[in-house]
């Protein structure tokens, strides 16, 4: 049992949305006595397992994919729901009446959500306009109000020993094309198109920085896409 009861914040998925939470955490964590943990999925866990002020990070099998998944997401809830039932409040900065229910199994806790209608007494809600932007949406669910936007992803020393190897030259400009896909989705419709970031490139060469792309083995087409745009607008 920990000296201090709990929080937990919920975000599940994905890497990007995690990213628009951490400026209503960053003020949570930085007003409420409190010690933190948080519940994730792959997908967002380096978000969370950098985060200053985290005391622990859960890293749930979710979302579950067939029986097979269903089955490892069974087993890892009876397994963790022993820890977390020490949890005396949560906030879930999602809507999913599947994951609120999920949470509710888990820590038996009062909630702050998301959600669109409460699924008990146990439950405040907090709707999500669609037009609104999502962190302050999410900084209504902590019931916290943000004086800095700027997402929290804090680089670490290993991180920064590794870049300085690289010998890059100064004054650069790293340029991502890829996007569009995570651990847990797909979704090309999201990423902008090679023609449109060789404008940028342009532009930014044009007022003296050294562009660098950057990104994983499956960013490699678009980024030679990229990179031949680039010059031709």
């Amino acid at each position: 049992m920990p000296a201090r009861s709990p929080v937990l914040l919920v975000k599940t998925h994905a890497f990007g949305d995690a990213l628009l939470c951490t400026p209503a955490v960053r003020e949570l964590v930085g007003s409420k006595k409190a010690e933190f943990w948080v519940l994730t999925g792959d997908s967002a866990a380096d978000v969370w397992e950098r985060f200053p002020g985290i005391n622990k990070v859960f890293v749930a099998p979710v979302p579950p994919s067939g029986t097979c998944g269903s089955l490892r997401l069974t087993r890892w809830s009876v397994r963790n729901r022993r820890f977390l039932k020490n949890v005396k409040e949560t906030i879930v900065f999602q809507g999913s009446p599947a994951i609120r229910r999920w949470v509710r199994y888990l820590t038996g806790a009062p909630m702050r959500s998301s959600g669109g209608e409460p699924l008990g007494k146990w439950e405040s809600v907090f709707p999500m306009p669609e037009t609104e932007f999502a962190g302050k949406s999410f900084s209504r669910t902590a019931g916290v109000t943000p004086d800095d936007w700027r997402p929290v992803f804090p680089v670490r020393k290993s991180e920064i020993e590794w870049a300085s190897k690289l010998r890059l030259p100064q004054t650069l400009f790293a340029i991502a094309p890829g996007g569009g896909k995570n651990p847990r989705d797909t979704v090309l419709e999201k990423r902008w198109f090679p023609d449109r970031f060789a404008i940028i490139i342009d532009r930014l060469s044009a007022a003296g920085f050294n562009i660098v792309l950057v990104g994983g083995k499956d960013d490699i087409k678009i980024a030679e896409e990229t990179s031949n745009s680039a010059g031709r607008q």
